[in-house]
């Protein structure tokens, strides 16, 4: 049953949203991007204002088992039961089961987190970030579900599946209906799974060290050295280590620290990774009109890197970027390739407007 004693955020404003995660592997922003929305237009005399109230609303959220991140819904956006569109969720004391306006629903295990990055009247794209999740998505809907889950993207229209994603691997297994999962990783780019099937990705094998070099020989005798063991080193990935620093930072109101962090896991981050579009779209939002020529750069550098559930938020972005840096061939060029790409996109009449003279 849905968690009624959930506090219900409804800032003025805008509001903030997790994305480090969804960037490649455990990042992204995501998202979420009616939020963005709002926060892109607001005043800019309500900064500090909605700065205190994403502060308070943290505290309050960590003060609950179960925890939801909402806003009021826009139209065509999906809503829980309770009417509020979700921005995160996250079950941390025990197993919760939102439900959702048209039927679906989430149940989440003890631990897991889940952040919305699209919601709108035809997808519903969202990041499992970490946990156990079955998701049962009533068939026929209307909408286009999306989970990214690390390297793996599962897609469906109606079924009832279960994705897990832990530090040892990300498995995906169906119980009826039929999911897609595509990554880079998977044989043949997608494999299809029914009822009864599941597909499991195991993380990469560190590379072996190269030997060390034999020292050179020496006539002289060794001089006494005092015995120092040390611990062995663990790899550490400075994109996902970025994109967890951002989404602290997010969630403690600091947009400045959050940015800096989602530019470093992009920079980071090898051409061909999803977590360096996601951190892109990320850095993208955060920037605003206040750099646009900085985020369309970040933008331009980064669109085949996008997951493709993103591909279309990230392309009427770059319109709006390359706009207000008064780049106007770039965001016709830019508005071109959209209307290619999505000749009946839900963004078109926003990026004809961003592109005219």
């Amino acid at each position: 049953m849905t968690s009624e004693r959930a506090p219900r955020i409804t800032p003025e404003g805008g509001a903030t949203e997790p994305l480090a995660p969804a960037l490649r592997e455990d990042l992204a922003e995501a998202r979420v991007q009616r939020m963005w929305q709002r926060i892109d237009h607001a005043p800019g005399r309500r900064s500090g204002i909605w700065l205190a109230l994403a502060t308070a609303a943290v505290v309050a959220l960590a003060s609950f088992g179960f925890s939801r991140w909402l806003l009021p819904p826009s139209s065509g956006q999906l809503a829980l039961s309770s009417g509020r569109a979700p921005v995160v969720l996250f079950a941390e004391q025990r197993a919760e089961a939102p439900r959702f306006d048209d039927g679906s629903q989430m149940t989440l295990e003890r631990g897991s987190r889940v952040e919305v990055l699209r919601n709108d009247a035809r997808s519903f794209v969202t990041a499992l970030r970490r946990g156990d999740v079955t998701f049962d998505v009533v068939p026929g809907g209307k909408r286009h579900w999306v989970i990214e889950a690390g390297e793996l993207s599962v897609e469906v229209v109606g079924t009832r599946f279960r994705v897990e994603r832990q530090p040892q691997a990300t498995r995906v297994s169906v119980e009826h209906g039929v999911v897609l999962v595509r990554g880079e990783r998977v044989r043949g780019g997608s494999v299809r799974l029914t009822a009864g099937q599941s597909f499991e990705l195991l993380p990469l094998e560190p590379a072996e060290p190269a030997p060390p070099l034999a020292p050179a020989p020496s006539l002289a005798p060794p001089a006494p050295v005092a015995s120092t063991a040390r611990a062995p080193l663990t790899p550490v990935d400075p994109v996902a280590r970025h994109l967890t620093e951002a989404d602290d930072a997010r969630r403690r109101g600091d947009a400045a620290s959050a940015a800096r962090h989602f530019e470093a896991a992009w920079s980071s981050a090898a051409p061909g990774d999803s977590r360096r579009g996601l951190a892109a779209l990320s850095l993208s939002r955060l920037l605003g009109a206040g750099n646009a020529a900085k985020s369309a750069r970040v933008l331009r550098s980064s669109l085949t890197d996008m997951p493709p559930a993103l591909r279309e938020d990230a392309q009427a972005r770059l319109v709006e970027a390359e706009s207000r840096a008064g780049n106007v061939a770039g965001a016709r060029q830019a508005a071109e390739e959209y209307r290619r790409l999505f000749p009946a996109g839900q963004r078109l009449r926003e990026v004809e407007r961003w592109s005219e003279p």
